[in-house]
């Protein structure tokens, strides 16, 4: 078989359209050129004949359409960029088409089929033979799928080009929120989008202080509200350099928030980290919550005595903390 010198290839066939409508065929072409292409004379040959009049083009990175029937197409699909009519008829089980310039020379050639390699979707169920990319010959299967619209997409990409991500910001990280800490049964009123929280007691006020991250990731901003005494950047678990801080625990080192971060006057608050434990535990560090926290109001305190709650999330592979680390509000 000979090969093609793709530069005009075939981009989608609508080869067997719904409910037998003979005059929806149509062969869509794509320039892989960024200039455009006369196609003066070239012709397609196979299933249909057909023969480009002089003076047409097709636009660089651009589609033409030829139909089986030019005006039909046109007011079905609302594309402009139709030429026809053409002598024969498409097959929808299994078909050949090439692609000829005005040389004879091969540009390009497929033949496809409903069975085998080939796409299942496209055999009547309105999908029509998509090809995957624009700028890939035509010959192999694998190169081709169906359709995502019905209908296909006459005169334009087969596919949207990129898929833009969109970011909704549901819960701001500083935004205000309530809470219900009574225990009683609240039923399903307050699911609803118009319930009013108004006489619920709890309100957090606290907001992000600091961030030192600990994935790794380099470029995260590190810190915010927290000035550093005394603790210096290290590695983190996954190799960051100044991604996690260390304390050794041979003299008062802390972080420091003035206000207490939200948390003065606050009822409860949580206070979350990341605790690895280094080195060899003294004798009053028992348990994987027993390092000593230290507020500067009111003295030392455990995790039970103090109004504000402090959670350790911890992996297994990390421990308690070293009974000196040191937390001041």
């Amino acid at each position: 078989m000979m090969g093609a010198d793709s530069v005009v290839v075939f981009n989608e066939i609508n080869c067997h359209p719904r409910l037998g409508d003979t005059a929806g065929e149509w062969i869509e072409l794509h320039n892989q050129m960024t200039v455009d292409v006369d196609l003066s004379a070239w012709r397609v040959a196979g299933d249909i004949e057909f023969a480009f009049v002089a003076g047409t083009l097709i636009p660089g990175r651009g589609y033409l359409v030829l139909a089986r029937d030019a005006t039909a197409v046109r007011a079905s699909t609302g594309a402009m960029n139709v030429v026809g009519p053409w002598r024969g008829r498409l097959n929808g089980a299994e078909g050949w088409l090439e692609l000829r310039d005005r040389n004879d020379r091969l540009m390009d050639q497929v033949r496809y089929r409903d069975t085998g390699r080939w796409p299942l979707a496209p055999r009547g169920s309105g999908a029509t033979l998509a090809k995957r990319a624009p700028q890939h010959a035509s010959a192999t299967p694998e190169l081709w799928t169906s359709s995502v619209l019905l209908g296909g997409t006459p005169g334009r990409s087969n596919f949207p080009d990129t898929f833009a991500a969109r970011r909704d910001v549901l819960v701001p990280l500083d935004g205000l929120w309530r809470f219900e800490a009574s225990g009683r049964d609240l039923g399903d009123a307050w699911r609803t989008a118009d319930f009013d929280d108004g006489g619920w007691a709890g309100q957090n006020q606290a907001r992000l202080l600091a961030y030192w991250p600990f994935d790794g990731n380099a470029a995260a901003a590190r810190g915010s509200d927290g000035t550093v005494h005394g603790a210096s950047p290290t590695t983190d678990r996954n190799g960051e350099l100044g991604g996690a801080l260390a304390f050794d625990g041979a003299a008062q080192q802390w972080v420091q928030v003035d206000g207490g971060g939200g948390l003065d006057g606050a009822t409860a608050g949580t206070i979350s980290l990341w605790v690895r434990w280094v080195g060899t535990r003294g004798p009053t560090a028992a348990g994987p919550l027993a390092p000593s926290w230290r507020d500067k109001e009111t003295g030392s305190f455990q995790t039970t005595s103090w109004p504000s709650t402090i959670r350790i999330l911890k992996p297994p592979e990390w421990c308690g903390g070293n009974r000196a680390d040191q937390l001041r509000r």
